[in-house]
């Protein structure tokens, strides 16, 4: 029988840190593998015209779809009994944030490599400048979280040593 182990907050908090840092560095060397080794195509104007407005309004759309799903999310991370359970919920909320910048982000850089066009790799740029500001800390999660005196304690403590 397979039982779900729990983190410890603080296990949580490394591994919410280690997630932002994957999903970042992959778009940023994306980004860089796109501009040095695959020489995008220059000047394909029938994609371009098309990109011109989808990669913008993806970007928009995928901001404000990033900022509600963590707004809904939150609220049930916040209303979790427990500490334990709020990290978890936390974590699923900083994901499905995550995702649709990424997601956005990496469209961009692949407009980019079918046109050309240096417009939809600022765009990229961007999200990712996005996605560096809400780069989770221990104060943020305790600010997000709502959680009390107690509950940042055990988030911040290491574990005493066993004799």
């Amino acid at each position: 029988m397979n039982i779900p182990t729990i983190q410890a907050p603080k296990a949580a908090q490394k591994v919410i840190t280690i997630i932002h840092l994957a999903l970042l560095a992959g778009q940023v060397l994306f980004g860089i593998i796109a501009v040095a080794v695959l020489h995008p195509a220059a000047g394909n104007r029938q994609n371009d015209k098309v990109f011109t407005y989808l990669v913008p309004l993806i970007a928009i759309v995928a901001v404000a779809i990033s900022m509600f799903l963590f707004t809904q999310l939150i609220k049930k991370a916040i209303a979790q009994p427990t500490l334990q359970a709020k990290m978890t919920a936390y974590q699923t909320a900083l994901i499905a944030c995550y995702a649709p910048l990424e997601g956005a982000s990496l469209f961009g850089i692949v407009a980019y490599i079918i046109t050309g066009n240096l417009l939809y790799l600022l765009v990229s740029a961007l999200l990712i400048a996005r996605f560096v500001t809400i780069r989770p800390t221990v104060a943020k999660t305790g600010e997000d979280l709502k959680l009390s005196y107690d509950e940042q304690q055990e988030l911040t403590e290491t574990p005493a040593m066993v004799k």
